[in-house]
């Protein structure tokens, strides 16, 4: 009995066995006896979409792009109030310059004289007392820079038909004389560091002659290079980065001529890269970020006959077009006098670049930027025959004021009020 009791218990087990295989069969082949198989691929979490300008990846652009730049917000343009001082009785006063070249905290200025002696006329409480201190008379052109790199501005000076030079601030009132170039038909003038060495080079603007490059030595000497502008009108430089590549370029004014854009090749040299304007006898240029779009814009004066129905004009930079060139486009007329100064400055401290014009034997002006590219007349200044001008704070009061060098009448500053 007990055996076959044994015998039973046997088969239970064994058909608690099969049973359970059974079942495991079951549950594996389940999916496909019933068709809900699954498939791996699409149980896989797949990846969010790309937005649609990142689902065709480019290949990274190498070009320059211009600062991103925050333009300020727009304030009333407020009437601007200037009193006139006359400073020195002297003709043929050609250029203006402003820097505080002794550190006593008082900007000073000094005066291109053609044809006379030119003077700096050191500032002491707007008592301007003059320093005969530059003993070239034919001299049009004058600029204040650094050009030791000892922290104290240093005056360059262009003579028409003499030996151009530069005074070395000795920081003790005097300064070391050193000729840059033989007797040239000197029109134009700009200090950069053209070749980025970290020291400020010199280019001269030749009447139909080649423009010249004068790259430092780092020693108080200078080597002078052919470079660009054969036969060229030149009057008037402007230098500013205008691809955006970290290097300085130049704009190049003429007379008679189409106004032309040099892109500075990094090594010292420049390449003819365009044309603007119109050739309307362009004799004054400034540049600066005009629409605060981060790419630098160019302002344009030119001197017109009577005859001439024309303005001064500003041209936007509009960045690379689809064949790689800086496209400049023309916003703003301005101005239909025989302009021959530009110098820009943000007179209303809204953050946005203003223009002086100066003029020829007519009344000079500030335009102020109404932000979007476009000027508003403001200011008037008196008819007289303007060749240079500069603006700097001259009494501390934290407001711009202006130099102007009048032709038949004197060194004459305009200080706002």
């Amino acid at each position: 009995m007990s055996e076959k009791k044994g015998v039973s218990m046997k088969k239970i087990q064994i058909a608690l066995v099969v049973m359970i295989v059974i079942i495991g069969v079951l549950i594996v082949l389940k999916p496909k006896l019933f068709g809900t198989e699954t498939n791996n691929e699409n149980n896989l979490a797949k990846p969010a979409a790309l937005p649609p300008a990142q689902q065709t990846p480019q290949t990274p652009s190498t070009e320059a792009k211009p600062p991103v730049v925050e333009k300020p917000a727009k304030v009333e343009l407020k009437t601007l109030q200037f009193d006139k001082n006359l400073i020195y009785v002297q003709d043929h006063i050609y250029d203006v310059a402003i820097a505080d070249y002794n550190k006593d905290g008082s900007n000073d200025v000094a005066v291109a004289n053609y044809q006379r002696q030119s003077y700096l006329f050191e500032n002491k409480n707007l008592a301007f007392n003059k320093i005969p201190q530059f003993g070239d008379t034919n001299a049009v052109k004058v600029l204040w820079a650094d050009m030791n790199n000892d922290g104290y501005q240093d005056l360059v000076q262009g003579n028409y038909q003499q030996p151009s030079r530069v005074y070395i601030n000795n920081k003790d009132g005097t300064f070391k004389e050193v000729a840059i170039s033989e007797n040239l038909p000197l029109k134009a003038m700009a200090i950069a560091d053209f070749n980025g060495d970290g020291w400020n080079d010199i280019v001269l603007g030749i009447d139909v002659k080649d423009n010249l490059l004068l790259t430092n030595d780092k020693n108080g000497t200078f080597t002078t290079q052919k470079m660009f502008g054969t036969a060229l009108h030149t009057t008037a430089l402007a230098p500013c980065d205008f691809n955006n590549d970290g290097k300085m370029d130049l704009a190049v004014g003429t007379d008679f001529q189409q106004n032309y854009m040099y892109l500075n090749n990094g090594d010292g040299t420049f390449s003819q890269f365009m044309r603007f304007g119109e050739g309307k006898h362009t004799q004054t240029m400034a540049c600066a970020d005009f629409d605060k779009d981060g790419k630098m814009d160019v302002a344009v004066g030119n001197y017109m006959q009577a005859s001439n129905n024309d303005r001064n004009y500003l041209y936007l930079n509009k960045g690379l077009d689809e064949y790689k060139e800086i496209k400049f486009v023309q916003s703003d007329k301005f101005d239909a006098g025989q302009s021959s100064i530009l110098r820009v400055a943000d007179f209303n401290s809204d953050g946005y670049p203003d223009l002086y014009v100066g003029n020829y034997d007519k009344e000079g002006y500030i335009y102020l930027n109404n932000g979007d590219a476009t000027f508003t007349k403001q200011v008037t200044f008196e008819k007289g025959y303007l060749k240079g001008a500069d603006i700097a704070d001259l009494n501390g009061d934290g407001k711009l004021d202006i130099a102007v060098g009048l032709d038949k009448d004197g060194l004459v500053v305009y200080l706002q009020k």
